[in-house]
């Protein structure tokens, strides 16, 4: 049993109009010495923060189980309350290590994080479980990252995701859009869901939907949700895109911010 609550709902931030220029928005994330308690207790806070395609960078891959992805000053973070479980992307002018498919997302492994490197994984819930991507065979060429995550149209898609143990959790999410001058969007859903790549319903809070005539948008746009999760067991919820649109493309990230209200 899921709903919106009110208070929280008045809280959030408005959408802003449809073509706005913006960054992912946020909350302000919990801090060990302030408004972040121990985990289990009320006003426990747990955060994914997520950059989009801005970021890219010339990175390197260990041929090794698990490979190792080297992004010098990358924008990820694994220190509580952040778990940046984060969508990246990989190309290369030559050929990637086998376990790795250009073009394909993979997952920022929160608990492998440090200042320069972290390991991959090839969904939300394997980076949660710290089952990483083995790479092996060759490599040649110059490797990229990019953050964010390509959608297809009308295809739900995971834009992060947090681990929530047993108790009322609300949720907030945001996530950015982030289209070419020429991607006609008709419907734009942001979602919190308990169902991985699934998108949540409107009748129960869940999701959040756009819904316009075809609309050549012209820039980056974002749409906010809020729940109230109550979990009888630790339960993996995702932040969820699912959007339909035409000609060029549109690739999602944002935020996800949960604390612990029982």
């Amino acid at each position: 049993m899921r709903k919106i609550l009110a208070v929280l709902a008045a809280l959030v931030w408005c959408s802003p109009a449809l073509g706005q220029v913006i960054g992912p928005q946020s909350p302000v994330g919990g801090v060990t010495t302030s408004n972040n308690a121990a985990a289990g207790n009320i006003g426990e806070v747990l955060t994914a923060v997520c950059v989009g395609p801005a970021s890219t960078a010339t990175i390197t891959v260990t041929i090794a189980t698990p490979g190792v992805v080297t992004w010098t000053a990358h924008p990820f973070s694994g220190t509580l309350p952040r778990q940046d479980i984060c969508p990246v992307v990989f190309t290369t002018t030559g050929a990637l290590p086998t376990g790795i498919t250009s073009g394909t997302t993979y997952w920022v492994i929160p608990s492998t994080i440090t200042a320069n490197t972290f390991q991959i994984a090839t969904s939300v819930a394997n980076a949660i479980a710290g089952t990483a991507v083995a790479t092996s065979g060759t490599q040649s060429g110059t490797q990229t990252a990019t953050a964010g995550s390509p959608l297809t149209s009308p295809n739900a898609a995971n834009v992060t995701g947090l681990p929530l143990t047993a108790g009322d959790w609300d949720c907030y999410g945001s996530i950015v859009r982030s289209v070419t001058g020429s991607t006609s969007v008709t419907i734009a859903n942001t979602s919190l869901s308990q169902t991985s790549a699934t998108a949540g319903t409107l009748s129960d809070g869940s999701a959040d939907q756009l819904g316009t005539a075809a609309n050549v948008v012209g820039n980056d746009f974002s749409r906010n949700v809020a729940t109230r999760e109550l979990l009888s067991a630790t339960t993996n919820v995702f932040l969820v895109a699912k959007d339909t649109f035409s000609a060029s493309t549109n690739k999602a990230y944002g935020t996800m911010f949960c604390r612990r209200a029982r």
